[in-house]
């Protein structure tokens, strides 16, 4: 066996394996992940009465680098110096369950991503690895998707309004206030493939929320906000032009939004762990919150 850099062509197969598994995610969702993240995959000749045969791809994982924030302008730890990186899009077919190939795989990234604070959203089925690996579980994700049965009342307390690439620097700083680290990269990438807006009141931000197609309809996050009724009022905006089915991952600080939304005729379908090997930096944030990540594999 022997482990490679993911390249583009790798990607059907990756896919395979996230169906096998029962994952949403289209060809178009791993390329949106594949382009702004680091992959491995592993490889094997699993024809072993031809020892020229071509090898096949029996594992992959991707991350994600969020650089560290200018300290001069925010204040961190000696450890939240460090860029952060989530981990995701950790899969190996049933098939090859068994031989330590996750392990190899995580061992790969730990290897990679040196001294960063990792964060990851465990299934049940990986917990006992990551735990293996040194991450803790420090939170709990929750999905919750559907079609609405109504469309939820939009505030006029707060004002919504559309964000577009000259806007987006308010969106950046946050973000940075919420996640701890720099995710412009991914915020420019979400907003060429998606819709944003901005909550603001008396002139000041108070939240953003994107939304763009992804898995099984489209995909509501991630939403920062400075509290439950800045996130309520950014997702009603969204949800008013939703199409069909969509789908948030919820954080602990969501409660609230949780609440509302499952009343508006959306489910919560899985509870998962969020897991961290560091410093959880999001921890750390005391004037906006992030209340739905942009993907369990991004955060």
């Amino acid at each position: 066996m022997s482990i490679r850099s993911m390249t583009e062509a790798d990607l059907p197969v990756c896919l395979s394996f996230t169906q096998q598994v029962k994952w949403p995610h289209r060809l178009i969702d791993w390329q949106l992940h594949f382009e702004l993240g680091n992959g491995s995959v592993i490889e094997a000749n699993l024809d072993s009465d031809n020892a020229l045969s071509a090898p096949q791809i029996v594992g992959c994982i991707l991350w994600w680098d969020y650089p560290a924030l200018n300290t001069n302008t925010t204040a961190s730890s000696s450890t939240s110096s460090l860029s952060c990186a989530t981990v995701g899009l950790v899969v190996v077919p049933d098939a090859m369950q068994g031989r330590g190939l996750g392990r190899t795989l995580m061992n790969t990234v730990m290897a990679q991503t040196g001294e960063r604070n990792l964060q990851l959203v465990a299934t049940v089925a990986g917990k006992r690895l990551y735990e293996q690996c040194g991450f803790t579980v420090r939170s709990t994700i929750y999905q919750v998707q559907g079609e609405l049965a109504t469309k939820p009342e939009v505030s006029d307390d707060i004002e919504i309004s559309e964000v577009d690439a000259g806007s987006l620097s308010a969106v950046i700083e946050l973000d940075n206030q919420a996640f701890r680290a720099d995710r412009s990269a991914l915020l420019k990438a979400l907003m060429a493939r998606g819709r944003c807006v901005i909550a603001k009141q008396n002139g000041k931000a108070l939240g953003y929320a994107f939304i763009r197609e992804s898995g099984r309809g489209e995909t509501i996050g991630p939403v920062v906000a400075s509290d439950s009724g800045v996130a309520k009022a950014l997702a009603a905006a969204l949800l008013q032009q939703a199409k069909a089915f969509v789908r948030f991952d919820l954080t602990e600080h969501a409660s609230d939004l949780k609440g509302w939304l499952t009343d508006l005729g959306l489910q919560q379908v899985d509870e998962v762990s969020l897991m961290v090997k560091g410093e959880w930096l999001a921890q750390q944030a005391s004037d906006s919150q992030v209340y739905s990540l942009a993907s369990q594999a991004f955060g």
